[in-house]
């Protein structure tokens, strides 16, 4: 059995939790469609054109608030805002939408993502953007015959890219984002710690990449510090429609393995370094649905908390057939509160490979099987109330007031908080 804790709501990020923008220190602000790069940035009737204009003067501190207007690299060599500059502990760096604003990243042509951080990287907040990607303009017989090599299609909405330098990007929360037909993954990061991915939106991505991309992916986490406490927390995003259509070519045999709602993958890094990550990761109050991969899947990782989780109607691809909520080659990962749907040809969940993993307090239905049954699991309709739409639970659901107080969330999917002794199951408190 994998470690259980005792009865406690956990704190969760919110929407507007955590580091805050603020102009305490200094503000920059960007317009695409009044600013120009050759004014100072300093008020928004003098603002800048473009993101890395902005992130080349960032301090410590700083806020950079981002109007309305479309967003781009200027060529297929770069992202429309990458991010190498370091904040501090108490003085993050953070692009913002401004208030009322809605600024749109359109990923350039042949670029290979459209927010980058890398090297130097640390204590930044992304707040409000929306990313979209070429996924619609693909002709799918030339992604079938790129080999990892164009960007064209393997497009990633956010990366966090600790491995190109070599170095492990920390400290980040990605939140209030909308991330959607990227041919490659939607929210990604290698060899990170310390990250928040908060009530995002991923959509439609990863449909072109041939390296097992999905909507939201924690790859390598690695330490910055001795710290098992939790550093880590994926909370209410929605994460849907994300499917690989071309085939992991690294697998032998190519196979489509991926297009998951959210993964944690190799934090034990038995693809690599075979140092494991000590740091505790909290996947919960997440929505997944209609992924072509599994729905929430932790691959060869410990130290992992999955609560209060709804997946439903995902593993779309024929090659994959259990894993609506699941652990794989893992080590002490709790399963717990969540609902899952599968289809009656999937199985739910996996016992594959795992050596301490707790399924409990699920509620499971639709599915051909359920290798690994928790004692206070269901096998029932969870009677959700509009799939695909809120997810809530109907009157007489099983999953009414029936979950445990064990590392559920302080608050459902939708901020609303969760009565001790009343827990339900699934993402949505009712």
């Amino acid at each position: 059995m994998a470690r259980m804790f005792a009865l406690a709501l956990i704190p969760v990020p919110g929407p507007t939790s955590g580091p805050r923008a603020t102009c305490a220190v200094v503000c920059y602000y960007v317009n695409a469609a009044t600013g120009s790069d050759s004014n100072d940035g300093r008020s928004p009737k003098s603002a800048f054109a473009t993101l890395d204009r902005a992130s080349g003067v960032v301090v410590p501190g700083a806020t950079v608030y981002v109007m309305s207007g479309t967003y781009t690299g200027s060529d297929s060599t770069g992202a429309a805002l990458t991010i190498a500059t370091a904040g501090k502990p108490n003085a993050w760096i953070s692009f913002v939408a401004y208030p009322g604003q809605h600024p749109v990243i359109r990923i350039f042509p042949h670029a290979w993502t459209g927010i980058h951080l890398v090297g130097a990287a640390a204590y930044v907040v992304i707040d409000g953007f929306e990313i979209g990607g070429l996924r619609a303009s693909v002709v799918p017989a030339q992604a079938l015959a790129d080999k990892g090599t164009d960007g064209l299609y393997n497009e990633n909405g956010i990366y966090l890219d600790g491995h190109t330098d070599n170095t492990i990007v920390n400290h980040i929360v990605v939140r209030n984002s909308y991330i959607h037909d990227c041919t490659g993954g939607g929210l990604a990061g290698n060899q990170i710690d310390y990250v928040t991915f908060d009530n995002n939106v991923l959509a439609y991505n990863s449909y072109w990449s041939p390296y097992a991309t999905s909507g939201i992916s924690l790859y390598h986490l690695t330490d910055t510090d001795k710290s098992n406490a939790y550093k880590n927390y994926v909370v209410a995003n929605r994460s849907f429609g994300n499917q690989e259509f071309v085939p992991f070519f690294l697998n032998d045999p190519p196979a489509i393995t991926d297009g998951n709602g959210i993964i944690i993958d190799d934090n034990l890094h038995a693809q690599d370094t075979n140092v494991p990550y000590g740091g505790r990761t909290y996947v919960a109050n997440n929505i997944v649905y209609r992924n072509g991969g599994r729905g929430i899947h932790i691959y060869s990782s410990q130290h992992v908390d999955a609560v209060n989780n709804t997946a439903y109607d995902d593993m779309l691809s024929g090659s994959i057939d259990a894993g609506e909520l699941d652990a794989i080659d893992s080590y002490d990962v709790n399963i717990l509160n969540s609902i899952g749907v599968a289809a009656p040809t999937k199985s739910v969940d996996s016992t594959s490979g795992n050596a301490k993993v707790t399924y409990d307090y699920n509620v499971y239905f639709g599915t051909k099987s359920v290798p690994a049954r928790g004692p206070h699991d269901l096998v029932a309709n969870p009677r959700l109330s509009d799939p695909v739409v809120d997810f809530g639970l109907l009157p007489l659901s099983p999953a009414l007031h029936d979950g445990t107080e064990d590392l559920a969330p302080a608050v459902d999917f939708y901020g609303r908080p969760r009565t001790p002794g009343r827990i339900d199951r699934g993402a949505v408190q009712s």
